[in-house]
């Protein structure tokens, strides 16, 4: 097992978190959120048939980052 599992385990809600935070989310241009396909497609592990796209915008002004 890797040594810094622990840590990144511990690490990544905060990642995710502060990119959740700092960002606004929007799907692509000409995508409204009706249209995201949400399929899965069956394998080893479920993953998406079409990968999400999303653009993010910052939140604050540019001199905050």
């Amino acid at each position: 097992m890797c040594v810094g599992f622990p840590l990144a385990s511990r690490m990544i809600h905060l990642v995710l978190a502060s990119l959740v935070h700092s960002f606004d989310w929007a799907p692509p241009e000409g995508v409204t959120a009706e249209q995201v396909d949400m399929t899965e497609k069956f394998g080893l592990m479920m993953t998406k048939s079409a990968p999400l796209e999303a653009i993010p915008t910052p939140r604050l002004p540019l001199d905050v980052y």
